[in-house]
């Protein structure tokens, strides 16, 4: 009877074990949830950074040498011409000051001219910088040419249909990739698809990226001078890390759970940011 009564107490305690250890994983577990709710602040918090302030996108210089006139046109888009606008535009030629004007408004919610009387000859280089109000300012040059009435440089390259398109691209390639890894338990191949999205998903980001990169320099203006380059730059960096993570996960058995949770919340996160990145892109064009 003893023996009876004891092997039922011991089974009792012995498989209550197994149920206390499994309590244990949860933390484990749960990072993977904790991690994109806290994308998801970080990403409407960026969506919601001051995206409006902004420099002019581009500037178009033109010389007429026969009235010795300077044509300025400047696409600076914005909502309202009375509270963002261009306030400055400083002349210079050949490296001396020449005219400054001040504005408090701006004519249009886009694209507009402005005509100044400046003497010039062949062989000088005027430099235009027209600055926001709110911030950054950008800047052109034009170099006078002998026996031409009008010479025109323009400013900042037309890549940016280009740089937004890759980079919606690589977003829904690696949102697909997401989707196929959380239905793995129901999808055959699930992980070839993920595998080969997510690949794609990240080289398109870095040609987006990069391709950001170059409009910038072409244009002479500094880098990461608005929070849309910030953004982009921050979801390109844990796009990488959680392709890392990825392989990493694939080739190691130490860690794995920690690794796995890692590479998903990045995962979330990177889409997150990079959709608020695309949104800004589209602030910053004035297209919304």
């Amino acid at each position: 009877m003893m023996l009876g009564v004891g092997i039922p107490s011991f089974s009792v305690i012995h498989m209550t074990r197994p149920k206390e250890h499994a309590n244990l994983s949860p933390p484990g577990t749960g990072s993977g949830k904790v991690i994109p709710a806290i994308g998801v602040i970080l990403a409407i918090s960026l969506l919601f950074a001051p995206v409006s302030a902004h420099p002019p996108s581009n500037i178009v210089l033109s010389y007429n040498q026969s009235s010795q006139q300077l044509e300025v046109t400047i696409t600076h888009v914005v909502r309202d011409t009375s509270t963002h606008f261009i306030n400055s535009v400083n002349i210079t030629r050949n490296g001396s000051p020449l005219l400054s004007e001040s504005y408090t408004s701006q004519p249009s919610t886009a694209t507009f001219t402005y005509y100044y009387p400046v003497p010039g000859k062949a062989g000088d280089t005027f430099e235009v910088t027209a600055a926001c109000n709110l911030y950054g300012s950008l800047s052109e040059t034009i170099i006078l040419k002998e026996g031409t009435a009008t010479s025109i440089k323009g400013g900042l390259p037309v890549l940016w249909p280009f740089h937004m398109a890759i980079l919606v691209f690589g977003v829904i390639c690696l949102g697909i990739a997401v989707f196929f890894a959380r239905s793995r338990s129901v999808r055959k191949g699930w992980f070839q698809v993920h595998f080969l999205l997510t690949n794609l998903g990240v080289a398109s980001l870095v040609t987006g990226i990069g391709m950001g990169v170059v409009m910038v320099a072409l244009s002479g203006g500094p880098h990461l001078r608005v929070s849309h380059a910030v953004v982009g730059v921050t979801g390109l960096s844990l796009a990488l890390t959680g392709l890392v993570l990825g392989y990493e996960k694939k080739h190691t058995q130490k860690y794995k759970l920690l690794i796995r949770n890692l590479h998903r919340g990045i995962g979330w996160v990177m889409l997150l940011i990079m959709t608020a990145a695309i949104a800004s892109g589209i602030f910053l064009l004035g297209l919304w």
